[in-house]
């Protein structure tokens, strides 16, 4: 049950719109009370969160989803 293990439960292209570099984001850590920057892939995860049908099932809406934005950032952005 490797496949599609570490899962989101934020979608990493939520993620993206608020990175330098679209592969780390800054991280709060509230017990800390620290940011440091950690990497997109591993925010809002956990390793079989959903299970891998839910996961399935949720990935193309997802896709759907990161494709509005980009356009619509797009076009923002001129």
């Amino acid at each position: 049950m490797t496949e599609n293990k570490n899962q989101h439960y934020l979608p990493r292209f939520y993620f993206r719109l608020f990175s330098e570099n679209e592969k780390t984001i800054e991280i709060y850590n509230l017990k800390r009370k620290l940011c440091v920057a950690g990497p997109i892939s591993s925010v809002c995860s956990e390793d079989n969160f959903y299970g891998v049908e839910t996961e399935r099932s949720l990935s193309p809406l997802e896709q759907k989803q990161a494709e509005t934005i980009k356009d619509l950032k797009e076009k923002l952005n001129g």
